[in-house]
């Protein structure tokens, strides 16, 4: 299954999380900035659209994902919260 990417939250403004390092090479930090009632769905997807598998470990608002097995290239994390979505833009190098 491929998915549409059409748009990308680049604006942190708007953002409730924030994912850093961007670029990595090792892992991503994923850290909600609010309060939520419930866990995120944290869904990956390659530059095809293609959902990948990702290695996640950590709760209550702060998630690592292990990127090391990744190729060099851009990455999009959707972050779902109820009936609200959040999509990045993520590059590993």
């Amino acid at each position: 299954m491929s998915v549409v990417i059409s748009s990308v939250n680049e604006s942190a403004n708007d953002a409730k999380y924030m994912i850093y390092p961007n670029p990595t090479s090792t892992d991503l930090t994923i850290l909600s900035t609010g309060v939520f009632t419930s866990e995120p769905k944290i869904s990956v997807y390659n530059i095809l659209g293609q959902k990948m598998i990702p290695t996640i470990s950590g709760k209550d608002g702060e998630y690592r994902l292990d990127v090391t097995s990744w190729m060099p290239g851009n990455y999009f994390i959707q972050l779902t919260d109820g009936n609200q979505k959040s999509l990045f833009r993520v590059s590993k190098i």
